[in-house]
């Protein structure tokens, strides 16, 4: 399936056992995994944590002394041929927190990147906030993969494979979801999953 599949218009109060099924289906492999919560991003950040001690001694993460230098790196990602494929922003601002070494170690949101000038200052805090501004302002499967393919090209493949093991350690699913099954499909599975039951429940012997 490809990433822009669109699901059917659900009512909110639908009684149709497919409607349900389709609802399920969204909410389980849908590419943000979430309506009004970010319900992924606490197992996201430990699989993150997890690769911490790599990212500390690996060379090419690269530590940010000024902004110019973010702002450099910044372009350069923006102009490679992984950026094209992610999104078509062009242009991605920058700046250091005001209160640094407390909260978080970066944040992006619309078109400006703010990161913390102790903790945030890394290529990869970089890239974790470029795979939002990617169009993926949340920790679901679309924003996994944007993280995965900059990863991959700005940190290397060793980095890639750490990271996606540690998002399959939390089932934290990565690539193009499955498709959901027709409305014909799903009847047919229906009736079988029904059939099988009433073949155990005739083999208890119970009249």
């Amino acid at each position: 399936m490809s990433d822009n599949y669109k699901y059917p218009r659900i009512p909110i109060d639908s009684s149709d056992p497919y409607h349900q099924y389709l609802e399920r289906h969204k909410k389980k492999h849908g590419m943000a995994r979430f309506t009004t919560r970010d319900t992924e991003s606490g197992k996201l950040y430990k699989a993150e944590w997890a690769i911490e001690s790599l990212l500390k001694k690996h060379p090419k993460n690269k530590q940010f002394d000024t902004i110019e230098e973010v702002e450099r790196y910044i372009k350069r990602i923006l102009n490679s041929n992984t950026w094209a494929k992610l999104s078509t922003r062009r242009k991605c601002f920058v700046g250091f927190k005001k209160k640094n070494g407390r909260g978080f170690a970066g944040r992006a949101f619309g078109g400006y990147i703010e990161l913390d000038r102790k903790n945030g200052n890394s290529l990869y805090v970089l890239l974790h906030e470029l795979a939002h501004e990617a169009g993926a302002m949340h920790h679901g499967r679309t924003f996994r993969n944007n993280l995965l393919a900059l990863v991959g090209a700005f940190l290397g493949s060793d980095i890639k494979r750490a990271l996606k093991k540690e998002f399959r350690k939390r089932n934290l699913r990565v690539g193009k979801p499955p498709k959901p099954l027709s409305r014909e499909s799903w009847e047919k599975r229906r009736e079988q999953a029904k059939q099988m039951r009433m073949a155990r429940y005739n083999q208890s012997g119970v009249n």
